[in-house]
């Protein structure tokens, strides 16, 4: 069968689940609301009727008997003919009959306030020489929907489970949402369906949203169920119980935990085949990458999977670069990590154009004149620094460009949370950061590089030093009066004279 005759004997089959008749007033019951009508195409038989038309009835109107599950004897009166209502008008219940019927003798009506765009005429030619006209309808249930376009649907369903959404302080307009209603949605484009829903706008090809509210979807195939307040566009992607979200790309994935209860919520998921399952507050963008906590972000190629690093934090920011092997199949990999405690992980080298490794140390005498100290050697007294003098026990140089800098404590005061006495974090039972007793978050937090007190002291790799002009390149250096280089037989090596007063050295 042609993909075009599986679309038309899908909305034929679509259809054909509906019910309607027809009939003539013969009474009717002003105060009941009802009418008894005798139904044409059951020989005349005479049946009462709840009125919904909206019309005040009498003898000898023609009318029009909707019914879904229970047959004829559930059936309403929906439509009285003789009175056209204009496409969008909402000063009626009456909603606009569509004189068409099908193989299977349905008729078609749009219920309350619907907006019924206009249905369309496609022709094919299955062998070339004969035309055969098919008629793609739009169809209309529910309360103040909108449908235009072909072959779209919008049906109203019983739904018995309550999974992820409080629908009862829901409304729009001061209207309310009843569970498995369908209302105020809007569908344009080419055999989309809204089952169930509130509020929605369904627009392109083949998307489908059910039981949802306050959702926008486009493109093509996409699958939204039990959502609320989310946008999804391309191709493919299904999602289940979202709610604050936004999924664009093609085959993606976002759920909720049904058995739970639980939404997947405020989440971003951009590109093809990732996943965020059960998570809320996710970044996720790329190709088969995955989310495997709550909050993080996902970017690259095929993100490893891994929930908790090595220091058993959860992971925040994850880049994949897992690639095609041999086989043609994909392995799961990361580039780079970091976790909910700030560590991270990388599966290269980090390189930077800095030359030393330091750590912040704080001046013995505050530094208070501001000094420029760089290029300086320096010692120790305590776990404080002073510029050195001949004889005095080298801890390093005063470092302008490191490569990495220790001892920072550049985004909180060192001590906001409780360590223990090696300085590893201490966590309560939840796994969650004990806050330091002292720490007073109402006081500003000035780091450490913008603190006079504090300087970066080079340990290990190649500094810059300010000499008195006896240093020789491959010769030796140490420090002679507050802080300065001179000329030594061991010590430092000097591997390269800048100007008349600095040279460039060896720390090890």
């Amino acid at each position: 069968m042609s993909k075009m005759n599986k679309l038309i004997k899908e909305s034929q089959d679509n259809k054909k689940t509906l019910g309607y008749t027809y009939g003539t007033v013969k009474s009717y019951d002003s105060t009941n609301c009802t009418a008894i009508v005798s139904l044409l195409e059951y020989n005349g038989a005479e049946k009462s009727f709840l009125n919904k038309s909206g019309e005040i009835l009498s003898m000898g109107d023609s009318v029009w008997i909707y019914f879904r599950g229970g047959g004829i004897n559930a059936g309403y009166i929906a439509i009285r003919n003789g009175k056209p209502i204009p496409l969008g008008s909402q000063n009626s219940s009456v909603g606009r009959f569509v004189e068409y019927v099908d193989s299977g003798g349905s008729r078609h009506i749009s219920e309350k306030f619907n907006y019924y765009g206009n249905s369309y005429w496609y022709t094919i030619t299955p062998d070339g020489t004969k035309q055969i006209t098919i008629y793609l309808e739009n169809i209309a249930h529910g309360d103040y929907n909108h449908v235009e376009g072909q072959a779209n649907h919008c049906y109203e369903y019983s739904y018995d489970s309550n999974n992820y959404i409080d629908f009862s302080e829901m409304k729009t307009n001061n209207i309310p949402y009843v569970r498995g209603n369908s209302s105020l949605n809007s569908l344009t484009g080419f055999n989309n369906t809204s089952v169930g829903g509130f509020s929605n706008h369904v627009s392109g090809m083949w998307n489908t949203s059910e039981y949802s509210v306050a959702v926008e979807c486009s493109g093509a195939k996409n699958t939204v169920f039990n959502s609320r307040d989310t946008y999804v566009n391309g191709m493919n992607n299904m999602l289940e119980g979202v709610a604050y979200s936004i999924v664009v790309g093609t085959w993606n994935i976002v759920k909720g935990d049904k058995t739970k209860d639980q939404m997947a919520k405020y989440n971003a998921v951009f590109g093809d085949q990732n996943d965020v399952l059960n998570y809320d507050g996710c970044l996720v963008a790329g190709s088969w990458n995955h989310a495997t906590a709550d909050n993080q972000t996902v970017i690259g190629i095929n993100a490893k999977s891994t929930y908790k690093s090595s220091e058993n934090a959860s992971i925040l920011f994850n880049i994949g670069n897992g690639h095609n092997i041999e086989d043609g199949s994909l392995t799961q990999n990361s580039a780079m990590q970091v976790d909910f405690s700030g560590n991270v992980y990388a599966g290269g080298a980090y390189k930077t154009i800095g030359a030393d490794y330091a750590e912040y140390f704080e001046w013995l005498d505050g530094n208070t004149k501001n000094q420029d100290r760089v290029g300086l050697f320096v010692t120790l007294d305590g776990d404080k620094i002073k510029l050195a003098n001949k004889g005095d026990y080298i801890l390093g140089v005063i470092s302008a460009n490191p490569s990495i800098v220790g001892n920072s404590a550049e985004l909180d005061w060192h001590d906001k949370y409780k360590t223990d006495v090696y300085g590893r974090l201490i966590y309560d039972e939840s796994h969650n950061l004990i806050l330091n007793e002292n720490y007073n978050d109402t006081l500003e937090y000035i780091p450490r590089g913008a603190r006079k007190e504090y300087s970066k002291v080079g340990l290990l790799g190649q500094l810059v030093a300010q000499d008195d002009g006896t240093c020789k390149v491959n010769g030796y250096c140490t420090a002679s009066v507050n802080g300065v280089a001179t000329k030594s037989d061991s010590g430092y090596r000097v591997i390269k004279r800048i100007d008349e007063t600095h040279i460039k050295i060896i720390l090890k």
